[in-house]
């Protein structure tokens, strides 16, 4: 449970059922409704830690391995690695990893059952992935790369994804 202190420094009025950020975004609001437990992904950001969302239904996350992805930008720069993939279309919905040495990549839900790249993993129906709160964009812990999606109409298109890491 969150404490009072918490309520108060954070600006986190209960609101219906769950705990719901004074001015949380578009993106935030999205994802948390995505969420088995909205009030603890409210809860957990926070906290300051990733809110834990079910893959599946709503959507579904590629892991690129670091390598390859810095391979594909040339370098490990944030800078280089969103450029890569803007570069393919991709604008948002990209996480790095707690320690960097992943990238996790938000798509619709589906992209588990068709996706066969060895190298690629997709966490799909059944997993469950840390989605830091959407205001983070820099370490430490995850963080978004690009920013959150507000909808499922911004969720990222493997064949792109693709196309920006495995490609070149």
């Amino acid at each position: 449970m969150i404490s009072e202190h918490a309520q108060k420094s954070k600006n986190l009025p209960p609101s219906g059922d769950c705990l719901q950020p004074a001015g949380a975004t578009s993106a935030a609001r999205w994802l948390v409704s995505r969420a088995t437990h909205p009030r603890d992904a409210w809860e957990d950001w926070a906290h300051g830690q990733p809110a834990m969302l079910r893959m599946g239904a709503h959507l579904e996350a590629l892991r690129l391995p670091a390598g390859l992805v810095h391979r594909a930008a040339g370098g490990e720069e944030p800078g280089v690695v969103r450029e890569v993939f803007r570069r393919c279309g991709v604008g948002r919905g990209v996480i790095v990893g707690v320690h960097g040495w992943s990238y996790y990549v938000l798509v619709p839900p589906g992209t588990s059952r068709t996706r066969g790249d060895g190298r690629i993993a997709c966490a799909g129906p059944g997993d469950y992935l840390g989605v830091p709160a959407v205001e983070r964009d820099a370490p430490p812990g995850s963080y978004w790369l690009l920013p959150p999606p507000e909808g499922p109409g911004e969720l990222c298109d493997p064949a792109a994804v693709l196309t920006a890491v495995v490609a070149p």
